[in-house]
């Protein structure tokens, strides 16, 4: 029997006896406890859902425990992000299989629930409800804070890219081109190897080439020092179009030159280097068109909608046949098939959009948290009108110059080098991983030199 019924007949039936008042009476009390119990699913209770429901919309188990462990997904999500912000590293895998209870588990992996399908709408009206109860002002301060954290988050990031830049040095070639590069460690730069193409014998550079690496070129300051770089290129590398370079130790300033101080090259960028991610923020530091340092803020394409770039960007000739024809012409002549999902060069490379010009290759690409990921090495352009306009933008991966550049010193037997290399990226667990698959032979530099005591015995 339906208690509603008993409750709204109570007075007539305690007129029937005894015990049809007390069946009454326990339905009552049964209903109030039911009563009770469907609020307290809003109030007290830390394991349910932190908002009541109406009697029209009714409390459904599976509605309450997708918002408690969707909540869980987020703070599970969230966690995940300070790791991999704390490590300039890829997260392990292991911490995707931190553990969640069997309902958050089921949101995470089933998209059909509720919040994985969520459209913004939704998103939007959920997340408005949640302000409920809270006056307008109190709204506008929550709002205004998270924003506000938000924008301290992201200035802190942004900031990082800025300081990192000042490792960003230009390089001239005497009489020829120029470019850009950036300190690796120590007094080793990186840069492309199509800087010094038909100036370099072998791994030497030709007897009358001379090479300036300039740092603090910006305008802002008269601090601007620089080095000269050794004959001997420490690796070289056509295929992933990179070059390092040695710089000798004693640098200069540029103004202040009679001062006695030792100059030495910004602090390097190996320790920063970090995987290279699918999408998202971009920014790249260098001195194009051989001028001041310069960065540009841009967006990485995603490998699999490169066509869609191209296609967007030749869509505004769709009405001068010949002009589109002649474009596409120029843009294969340049190989930008290479670079598309089925070229040759799409595994290895980064693509994107940027206002950097000639000059700029050697350029180092950072994410939006500072790591460097990428180096800039040409760009794709249209050469129609008087302003040319790029089409894409293409980094190399510093992850696979990092190991070819680890594999070429194990080749030419450097240990010493591959040895402070170790020492470097120490505390950049990807990098070390990295290091690890690379090279073959588990090798250290000083234990291959001879102790005292052996030399004491071999003297014997």
């Amino acid at each position: 029997m339906d208690p509603h019924i008993l409750v709204q007949a109570n007075s007539s039936v305690q007129s029937q006896g005894g015990e049809k008042a007390r069946q009454v009476k326990r339905w009552f009390l049964f209903f109030l406890l039911l009563n009770g119990l469907s609020r307290g699913a809003g109030q007290g209770n830390p394991d349910t859902v932190t908002e009541g429901c109406s009697p029209q919309e009714g409390c459904s188990w599976e509605r309450t425990t997708v918002e408690k462990d969707g909540q869980q997904e987020v703070e599970h999500q969230a966690l995940l992000r300070t790791i991999k912000e704390v490590n300039p590293i890829t997260c392990d895998r292991r911490c995707e299989s931190a553990q969640l209870s069997p309902q958050a588990a089921k949101v995470r992996s089933t998209p059909s629930t509720p919040l994985a399908s969520e459209t913004p709408e939704l998103k939007k009206k959920r997340m408005e409800e949640s302000f409920s109860g809270f006056s307008s002002e109190e709204v506008i301060q929550k709002r205004e804070h998270s924003a506000m954290r938000q924008s301290f988050g992201e200035a802190h990031r942004f900031m990082n890219v800025v300081k990192r830049g000042e490792s960003v040095c230009k390089i001239i070639l005497e009489n020829a081109q120029q470019g850009t590069g950036f300190v690796l460690f120590d007094n080793f730069v990186l840069t492309n190897a199509h800087v010094f193409r038909g100036h370099i014998d072998e791994d030497d550079l030709q007897v009358d080439v001379k090479v300036l690496v300039v740092f603090n070129y910006d305008g802002t300051n008269h601090d601007t020092i620089y080095f000269t770089a050794k004959k001997t290129l420490i690796d070289f590398d056509d295929d992933e179009d990179y070059a390092v370079l040695e710089l000798n130790p004693d640098g200069q300033r540029l103004f202040r030159k009679n001062e006695t101080e030792k100059i030495k090259p910004p602090a390097g960028l190996l320790k920063y280097v970090g995987p290279v991610p699918a999408s998202g923020k971009a920014y790249i530091t260098g001195h194009p068109g051989g001028g001041m340092k310069v960065m540009d803020s841009t967006h990485i394409i995603k490998k699999e909608e490169r066509v869609q770039a191209i296609d967007d960007h030749l869509r505004q000739y769709k009405d001068a046949p010949y002009t589109l024809h002649t474009i596409i012409e120029k843009l294969t002549a340049q190989g930008i098939k290479h670079v598309l999902p089925d070229g040759i060069l799409a595994a290895q490379t980064v693509t994107y959009k940027t206002s950097m010009s000639h000059g700029s290759s050697g350029s180092p690409v950072f994410d939006a948290n500072g790591r460097v990921f990428g180096l800039h090495s040409y760009i794709f352009h249209d050469n129609f009108g008087a302003q040319p306009q790029t089409v894409m933008a293409v980094a190399f991966h510093l992850d696979r110059i990092f190991m070819q550049f680890l594999t070429n010193l194990e080749k030419t037997d450097n240990y010493e080098l591959l040895s402070r290399v170790e020492e470097e990226v120490e505390g950049n667990m990807y990098l070390k991983i990295l290091m690890n698959l690379t090279v073959t032979h588990k090798y250290s530099y000083e234990a291959n030199q001879p102790s005292s005591e052996d030399l004491e015995e071999s003297e014997d």
